[in-house]
């Protein structure tokens, strides 16, 4: 050792040394590498041996804190939807989805997700014809799990009554979103779907004398002051809540088939179908072309893949089976459907 040098000893709590160097000239510039977080003793010994210590803890560097920026229900498919926008100055491995268990605050973890998906994730087995559903993310890297973001819950609309001639109705609110009003909709068969209200922050019932009775349906919507953009450019307005006649199809029905892909699940439904199909890519930018070709292999129909939901009017196929084809450059999937 010269120069009046020092050295320098780290070790863990269990005095068993981790690194060692000189520190002359009163500083140094070394770095302390792969060291997990913790409670270490650094030891100072100087030229004459004299030694002293100090304690030091090395703190848990967490990857960034993601946010949602939108959880809202997808009308046609009736499944919750979280949104968020990932930080491209913070790359990390990927993001934890939790949803809250039928306990209040106690959420599991329901699905990991690499960093190069799109930042949308469907959930296809909490049914928000039930009740409102409540959820938070995280971002995950070598280094650990961040902490959670702030937890958004889904507006939950039922009807209380029905006389035939009022129809009484009750929701919840949303957590998560500062919004001053909610808009009420109406769908019946003559008007489609319709504004019937716009309703100040606090109300949560309402009385509706509608015109008609056939497919009478309602459902809560307000718009977010600014748009949620996943990573496929889609921007998310409007979050909304379940419809109160709509039906779930989650957990494996009959009348929805999934394919699990390594990049994504591919839906489709309701097969057997008779007026339209849905097909639901979650990795859509990796897909090309949809065909569909009868038993025979004649191609009854074919689209380009633009997003991840298509819908396919089948009124017009003959009664039977088809297969749809799904092409990417990596091959094609392949699903049976039948047109009832």
């Amino acid at each position: 050792m010269s120069n009046g040098g020092v050295d320098l000893n780290v070790s863990d709590l269990g005095g068993f040394p981790i690194s060692n160097w000189l520190w002359s000239n009163g500083s140094t510039d070394e770095d302390l590498t792969n060291v997990p977080a913790g409670d270490y003793t650094l030891e100072f010994e100087n030229a004459s041996g004299c030694s002293n210590f100090i304690a030091v803890t090395i703190p848990v560097i967490r990857p960034y804190q993601p946010q949602i920026c939108l959880l809202t229900v997808d009308t046609s498919l009736v499944y919750n939807e979280v949104v968020w926008e990932k930080d491209p100055n913070n790359i990390v491995d990927g993001f934890n989805i939790y949803r809250e268990t039928t306990n209040y605050g106690e959420f599991e973890l329901v699905t990991s997700l690499p960093y190069t998906n799109e930042s949308v994730y469907m959930d296809n087995s909490a049914s928000p014809v039930d009740r409102s559903w409540r959820y938070f993310i995280t971002s995950f890297d070598a280094c650990g799990e961040s902490y959670g973001s702030f937890i958004h819950k889904t507006i939950h609309i039922v009807e209380t009554s029905n006389n035939g001639i009022i129809v009484d109705l009750s929701w919840d609110d949303y957590e998560g979103i500062t919004y001053s009003s909610i808009d009420l909709m109406r769908f019946d068969q003559t008007n489609g779907w319709q504004l019937i209200s716009n309703l100040p922050i606090g109300t949560n019932t309402y009385s509706d004398t509608p015109p008609e009775f056939t497919d009478l349906d309602y459902m809560i919507s307000f718009n977010i002051s600014s748009p949620c953009t996943s990573t496929k450019d889609q921007d998310h307005n409007a979050t909304r809540s379940n419809t109160s006649s709509s039906a779930f199809n989650g957990g494996g029905p009959t009348d929805l088939s999934v394919i699990e892909k390594e990049n994504g699940k591919i839906i489709l439904y309701p097969n057997p179908t008779s007026d339209n199909l849905n097909i639901y890519i979650e990795n859509s930018d990796d897909y090309d072309v949809i065909r569909i070709v009868n038993m025979n292999g004649e191609l009854v129909y074919e689209q380009l893949i633009s997003d991840n939901l298509n819908q396919i009017s089948t009124a017009e196929f003959a009664k039977g089976m088809y297969f749809v084809q799904i092409y990417s450059e990596n091959g094609i999937v392949t699903e049976k459907i039948m047109k009832k």
